[in-house]
Protein backbone atom coordinates (compact mmCIF):
# COMPACT_ATOMS: atom_id res chain seq x y z
CA UNK A 1 0.00 0.00 0.00
CA UNK A 2 1.40 3.23 -1.26
CA UNK A 3 -0.21 6.67 0.13
CA UNK A 4 0.69 8.43 -2.91
CA UNK A 5 -0.75 5.64 -5.10
CA UNK A 6 -3.72 6.20 -3.20
CA UNK A 7 -4.03 9.69 -3.09
CA UNK A 8 -3.48 9.61 -6.87
CA UNK A 9 -6.18 6.99 -7.14
CA UNK A 10 -8.69 10.01 -5.57
CA UNK A 11 -8.42 12.32 -8.29
CA UNK A 12 -10.17 9.46 -10.62
CA UNK A 13 -12.76 8.95 -8.34
CA UNK A 14 -15.63 11.09 -9.57
CA UNK A 15 -17.51 11.89 -6.33
CA UNK A 16 -14.26 12.80 -4.54
CA UNK A 17 -13.36 14.71 -7.67
CA UNK A 18 -17.09 16.34 -7.35
CA UNK A 19 -16.89 17.59 -3.41
CA UNK A 20 -13.45 18.83 -3.86
CA UNK A 21 -14.24 21.17 -7.28
CA UNK A 22 -17.55 22.57 -5.52
CA UNK A 23 -14.99 23.85 -2.65
CA UNK A 24 -12.09 24.66 -5.22
CA UNK A 25 -12.81 24.61 -8.68
CA UNK A 26 -8.87 25.04 -9.34
CA UNK A 27 -8.54 21.45 -8.23
CA UNK A 28 -9.89 20.60 -11.17
CA UNK A 29 -6.07 20.49 -12.72
CA UNK A 30 -5.55 17.62 -10.11
CA UNK A 31 -8.07 15.55 -11.83
CA UNK A 32 -7.65 12.65 -14.19
CA UNK A 33 -8.03 13.37 -17.95
CA UNK A 34 -11.15 11.75 -17.87
CA UNK A 35 -12.48 12.98 -15.11
CA UNK A 36 -11.41 17.06 -16.71
CA UNK A 37 -13.68 15.61 -20.18
CA UNK A 38 -16.78 15.32 -17.34
CA UNK A 39 -19.84 17.49 -17.95
CA UNK A 40 -20.78 17.72 -14.33
CA UNK A 41 -17.18 17.70 -13.07
CA UNK A 42 -16.44 20.44 -15.30
CA UNK A 43 -19.84 22.51 -14.76
CA UNK A 44 -19.27 22.60 -11.01
CA UNK A 45 -15.40 23.37 -10.99
CA UNK A 46 -16.32 26.45 -13.03
CA UNK A 47 -19.54 27.48 -10.85
CA UNK A 48 -16.88 27.50 -7.36
CA UNK A 49 -13.99 29.64 -10.08
CA UNK A 50 -14.77 30.28 -13.70
CA UNK A 51 -10.34 30.02 -14.00
CA UNK A 52 -11.02 25.99 -13.44
CA UNK A 53 -12.11 26.16 -17.58
CA UNK A 54 -8.67 26.08 -18.14
CA UNK A 55 -8.34 22.71 -16.84
CA UNK A 56 -11.35 21.20 -18.75
CA UNK A 57 -10.93 18.87 -21.13
CA UNK A 58 -10.61 20.76 -25.07
CA UNK A 59 -13.95 18.86 -26.36
CA UNK A 60 -15.81 20.73 -23.21
CA UNK A 61 -13.63 23.55 -23.54
CA UNK A 62 -15.77 23.70 -27.18
CA UNK A 63 -19.23 23.51 -25.29
CA UNK A 64 -21.66 25.69 -25.72
CA UNK A 65 -23.34 25.12 -22.13
CA UNK A 66 -19.58 25.05 -20.08
CA UNK A 67 -18.86 28.43 -21.76
CA UNK A 68 -21.98 30.13 -21.18
CA UNK A 69 -21.39 29.08 -17.45
CA UNK A 70 -18.64 30.40 -17.54
CA UNK A 71 -19.83 33.49 -18.49
CA UNK A 72 -22.56 33.23 -15.77
CA UNK A 73 -19.97 32.88 -13.06
CA UNK A 74 -18.17 35.99 -14.54
CA UNK A 75 -21.26 38.25 -13.91
CA UNK A 76 -20.81 37.79 -10.22
CA UNK A 77 -20.93 41.22 -8.14
CA UNK A 78 -17.13 41.90 -7.11
CA UNK A 79 -15.49 40.30 -10.08
CA UNK A 80 -13.11 42.27 -11.82
CA UNK A 81 -12.52 41.11 -15.20
CA UNK A 82 -9.45 42.42 -17.80
CA UNK A 83 -7.94 40.49 -21.33
CA UNK A 84 -5.27 39.10 -19.67
CA UNK A 85 -7.22 36.51 -17.13
CA UNK A 86 -10.51 36.37 -19.08
CA UNK A 87 -10.86 31.94 -18.90
CA UNK A 88 -12.52 32.45 -22.47
CA UNK A 89 -9.04 33.38 -23.92
CA UNK A 90 -8.68 29.22 -23.81
CA UNK A 91 -11.86 28.22 -25.17
CA UNK A 92 -11.52 25.87 -28.24
CA UNK A 93 -11.64 27.59 -31.71
CA UNK A 94 -15.14 25.23 -31.85
CA UNK A 95 -16.21 28.38 -29.16
CA UNK A 96 -14.98 30.76 -31.63
CA UNK A 97 -17.07 29.64 -34.18
CA UNK A 98 -20.14 29.28 -32.38
CA UNK A 99 -21.76 32.57 -32.87
CA UNK A 100 -24.27 32.33 -30.11
CA UNK A 101 -22.25 32.07 -27.60
CA UNK A 102 -19.43 34.58 -28.45
CA UNK A 103 -22.27 36.98 -28.91
CA UNK A 104 -23.49 36.52 -25.40
CA UNK A 105 -20.02 37.08 -24.55
CA UNK A 106 -19.47 39.96 -26.27
CA UNK A 107 -22.38 41.52 -25.26
CA UNK A 108 -21.22 40.68 -21.75
CA UNK A 109 -17.86 41.48 -21.96
CA UNK A 110 -16.74 43.93 -24.66
CA UNK A 111 -13.26 42.99 -24.62
CA UNK A 112 -14.11 39.23 -25.10
CA UNK A 113 -14.50 40.51 -28.55
CA UNK A 114 -10.30 39.95 -29.27
CA UNK A 115 -11.18 36.19 -28.68
CA UNK A 116 -14.17 36.14 -30.94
Amino acid sequence: FSLAGAMGNAWGDRASVLEKVRQNGELLQRASEELRGDHEVVLEAIRNNEHAFRFASEALRGDREVCSEVVETMRHPGKVHCLERCPLQRASQVLGSNQEVMLEVVQQFGFALHFA
